[in-house]
């Protein structure tokens, strides 16, 4: 998910949306989008859980869930789930659970939770990119439905070709929001082939908490007894870190690096293998 863009943009991408609206009432997307990103939802409601699934030839592909909450000191917290793997972000730490093991995802490249937070601040997708022209729109008992549909350029083709997506193509995005507040109850996206033919290729469903879900973030390692790790770099430069004991290590943030157990650069470090149940040094080497 991307960072905030900026109101002028936004407004200079609603241009075309406000020009094309077809049935029903007009339904601007850049305040649609602005309406629900992560910070307005929180003035109504104190966590949300998003599921998107994908399809593929008419059948359900694989599907993932995004959870975020309010922690202390206005924080995100975040958990991610997808087939046998969790990501959690939490207390301002990243841990990651996935066979039988919790890793403590380091973040490293100046990288920070909140830069981390920022990609869920927005609740938006790659298939939302593009600029929308409305359909049509119309009240139901829930609220609003409102649908969109983009053209899709060079670009958009090159980078949502995982998709199905060809040049030729119209991406269609149906959305609906709730009754007064306009947040997003489910959008569902479907490619429109230049024959006329349609394919649906995501869907995304959201639900809302009025109180923290606690249960989420059982797995999270308690605060307790912790060990150091230093990783040092080929360079000389050095981060160090607290850990919870018996975790074992990621990273995050860090491209075309490769991990040491000595500072030789001849052992690979074995991430899988190396719980944090005392200090570590772990040596980093540029490929």
């Amino acid at each position: 998910m991307k960072k905030i863009i900026s109101a002028i943009l936004t407004l200079a991408l609603s241009l075309a949306v406000l020009a094309s609206c077809g049935v029903g009432p007009s339904v601007p997307y850049y305040i649609l989008a602005m309406d629900n990103y992560t910070v307005n939802v929180f003035d109504e409601y104190d966590a949300y859980r998003e599921t998107v699934t994908y399809y593929k030839n008419g059948e359900k592909d694989f599907e993932y869930s995004i959870y975020v909450d309010i922690g202390e000191g206005g924080a995100y917290n975040v958990c991610e789930s997808y087939e046998g793997y969790t990501f959690y972000g939490y207390g301002e730490n990243l841990y990651a659970v996935t066979g039988g093991k919790t890793y403590a995802v380091l973040q490293t490249n100046n990288r920070t939770y909140f830069d981390f937070i920022g990609d869920y601040a927005e609740r938006a997708h790659p298939l939302d990119d593009g600029a929308k022209f409305q359909k049509n729109s119309k009240k139901t008992e829930a609220g609003t439905e409102v649908e969109y549909y983009v053209k899709v350029t060079p670009l958009m083709a090159a980078e949502l070709a995982g998709f199905g997506v060809t040049e030729t193509d119209k991406i269609v995005s149906e959305y609906r929001l709730m009754e007064n507040t306009d947040y997003y109850l489910g959008i569902e996206y479907r490619i429109e082939r230049a024959d006329g033919t349609t394919e649906k290729i995501a869907e995304r469903k959201f639900e809302y908490f009025d109180e923290v879900q606690k249960n989420i973030f059982e797995n999270v390692p308690e605060a307790g007894e912790t060990v150091s790790v230093k990783v040092i770099y080929e360079n000389g430069k050095e981060s160090a870190y607290k850990l919870p004991k018996g975790v074992y290590i990621g990273f995050d943030g860090e491209e075309n690096v490769t991990y040491y157990a000595d500072e030789s650069f001849e052992t690979i470090f074995d991430f899988e293998n190396t719980p944090a149940l005392e200090s570590i040094k772990i040596y980093a080497k540029n490929n």
